[in-house]
Order: C-alpha cells, then structure tokens, then sequence
C-alpha cells in the first residue's frame, strides 16, 4: 500500500504538469468514449495538436466542454490525462475518453481543467472531438481560454519548474505508484462492483435457497414423523415376519421330510408304475388271447347249442327209449312171475318131468341170466344219460353266464 501524497505535494505535481503541458503534444486515435457506462462513438479522429493547447468534446444531450491541461476562466479541474485516457467527473457525469496512442506526450498524470460552454447539444449516440468550437460560429474570444501575460507566465512557471525539479523526482517514483494504485483500485472497484453483483444474485440465491431449505426441513420433518410411524410399524411387521420365518422353518423342515418320503414314494410308484405296465402289456397280450377264446369260446357255444339242441333230442330219445325198456322190464317182470308160477307149477310136476325140468329150468335161467344182464346194462344207460345231462345243463349254465 502507497503512503497518500499530502495536498500541498499534489498541488505542486499538478501545476508542474499543467506547465509541461503546454509544451506537450496532444494526440488522440480511435478513440472510445464512455459517458455513465455508455458507450459512444466518436467522430472528429484522429486529432492531433502542438503544444496542447485545448480541444472541444461535444457530449450528445449533454452540451460541449472546452478541455484543457492548465486552468482558464470558468474552468474547474474534474479530471486527470492518465497516459492513453482521460477521466472527466463533471456535472455528476462520469466521462471517459480512451486512445489507442497515448493522449499527451508529457510523463505521469496531468490535471484536466474542463467548462461547459454550451448546455446543448443534438441528440444521438455519436460524440464530436475538435480543435475548434464545435456548432454555429461565435467570438473567438468568447470561446477560447484567455491566458493574461501568457509570455511572463511562461517565464515564471518554467523558473517555478526548476524550483521544484528535486520535488518532482522525489515524488515521481511516488506519483507512479499512486499511478499504479488507482489503476489497481480502480480494476479493484470493478472487480468488487462486479463481485458485488455476483453477491446480491448469490445472496437472492441463498435467500431462495434458504426459502427452499425451510421448506424441505418441514417436509423432510414430515417424512421423518412419517417414517418413524412406518418404522414403528416395520418393526412390528418385522417380528411378525420373524415369527413367520420360524413356523415357516419348521414347515420347511417337515416338507423336506415330507418331500423325501414322496420322493422315495415317487420312486416306488415309478417301480409300480412300470410293474403295471409290463402287466398291462401281459393283461393286453392276454386280453387278445382272451378275445380269441372268447370268439373260440363263441364258436364252442354256438357248437355246444347245436350239440344241446342234438342232446336234448337225444335224451328224449333215451328217456323214451327209457321208458320203452322200463315197459319191457315190467313186461319182463310180469312173464317172470308168470314163469315163476309156471316153475311152481312145473316142480309140482318135476319129479315126473325131471329131465324136461331140468332142461326148461336151464333154458329159464339163461334167459333170466339174460333178462338180468339187459336190466343193469339199461340202468348203467339211463345212470349215463342222466349225468351226461347234469354235465350239459351246468356247461351250458356257464356259458350263458
């Protein structure tokens, strides 16, 4: 930080530069001029002046100024030249004029005296830089700054200057560092200028930002009231769910148990499964056997009906014949009382027909020997026809069945 120059010195710096601006040299190229931040343009360059003398800037409805750099009537020092601009603080304007070449020739900062002679102006955007009054003629007089014994002026400024050439080198090293501290301080204010900027939107920023905060606090403040009820209620669920688990362990213990013994059960059907279908494959094999002994068994019965029907004939037959050989038999009984009465008859007689006898009861007993051998033949006949009847009628009970 530069130590502040005392007013007296800067006075003295100022009225140095004011005499060595008169023997300066003036010079102005693409210039810019910025007026309360705005940015103008400027007609009238490049212009250039020796010795630097004064120059009219006229100021869009604003008016015209006389600038120069040492002070006439009606002129107030509002400004420095500060190497390629000019700063103007004058009528509560901020007025900048920059070059691209350096505006007076002279070294370090030179105080800028400045009138307003004429309060109007055309409207616009575009500024005038001349060397002579700008607008409708007037008394040269009237305009220019009036210097009164300019010649010994001169000559005492210059022996004035020599006085103080020891002050200025003094100062010189200290007005460039106050130089180089206004150049800081200015980028400086621009930069707080801007900072500030950035610092009311981050601050309206932060203020929304807290608006936002308090607004998430009360509803984080919500979800949290609402979670805890939720948790609470996890909590609960979760030892319900625990308790679940466990009967649900239990039950996957049992179905283990339960799925092995179906797995050694599924085993054991599939073992079933394939027993019964080797039996439905012998049951299928003997069904066709089957089948073909029904239709064997039917053409049998069909045989057996006929041979039924042939049998029955046939026992009517026998059973007539039966009761033909029961009537011989009868008969038979009968001649054989008959002959037994005749035997009777005829052993009364024997002893006289013995011979006679003899042979007739010979002959009577061959033939009853005969008639005896007929009987049982007849009965074995009749004993054979009833139980090869009783065989029909079951066989052909079953086969009806």
């Amino acid at each position: 930080m530069t130590t502040p120059l005392r007013p007296t010195l800067l006075a003295a710096v100022f009225f140095v530069a004011s005499s060595a601006s008169a023997q300066a040299t003036f010079s102005l190229h693409n210039p810019t001029l910025i007026v309360d931040g705005q940015h103008l343009e400027v007609q009238g360059a490049p212009l250039s002046q020796y010795p630097f003398s004064y120059f009219y800037l006229s100021i869009p409805d604003v008016g015209t100024y006389i600038v120069a750099g040492h002070s006439f009537d009606g002129a107030q020092r509002v400004g420095v030249f500060n190497d390629t601009y000019l700063e103007l603080s004058a009528d509560g304007r901020d007025i900048q004029l920059w070059s691209t070449s350096r505006l007076l020739s002279a070294n370090g900062l030179v105080g800028a005296f400045a009138r307003l002679y004429r309060t109007t102006a055309e409207a616009g955007d575009v500024a005038i830089v001349s060397s002579s009054p700008i607008g409708a003629r007037q008394n040269h007089a009237e305009v220019l700054p009036v210097r009164n014994s300019s010649t010994e002026e001169q000559r005492r400024r210059v022996a004035e200057a020599d006085h103080l050439e020891a002050e200025i080198a003094r100062l010189q090293s200290a007005r460039a560092q106050a130089s180089d501290e206004r150049i800081r301080l200015r980028s400086e204010q621009l930069r707080i200028r801007a900072e500030t900027t950035t610092l009311r939107r981050d601050t309206e920023a932060y203020q929304q930002s807290v608006r936002e905060y308090e607004a998430e606090r009360r509803r984080l403040e919500s979800e949290r009231d609402r979670l805890a009820s939720y948790t609470s209620a996890a909590h609960r669920s979760t030892r319900a769910f625990a308790e679940d688990v466990r009967v649900l362990e239990a039950e996957r213990a049992r179905m283990i148990t339960e799925q092995r013994r179906l797995a050694s059960e599924r085993t054991r059907l599939a073992n079933e499964s394939r027993s019964i279908e080797a039996t439905v494959a012998s049951l299928s094999a003997e069904t066709r056997r089957l089948t073909s002994d029904r239709d064997r068994l039917t053409n049998e019965q069909a045989r057996l009906q006929t041979e039924r029907y042939r049998l029955a004939a046939e026992i009517a037959e026998l059973r007539a014949a039966v009761e033909t050989g029961s009537a011989e038999t009868n008969r038979f009984e009968a001649e054989r009382a008959e002959l037994e009465a005749e035997r009777e008859r005829l052993a009364a007689s024997v002893e006289t027909r013995d011979t006679d006898t003899e042979a007739a009861r010979a002959a009577l007993e061959a033939e009853r020997a005969t008639l005896q051998s007929n009987r049982s033949e007849l009965a074995a006949e009749v004993a054979a026809l009833r139980t090869e009847t009783a065989t029909l009628s079951s066989e052909v009970l079953r086969q009806r069945t």
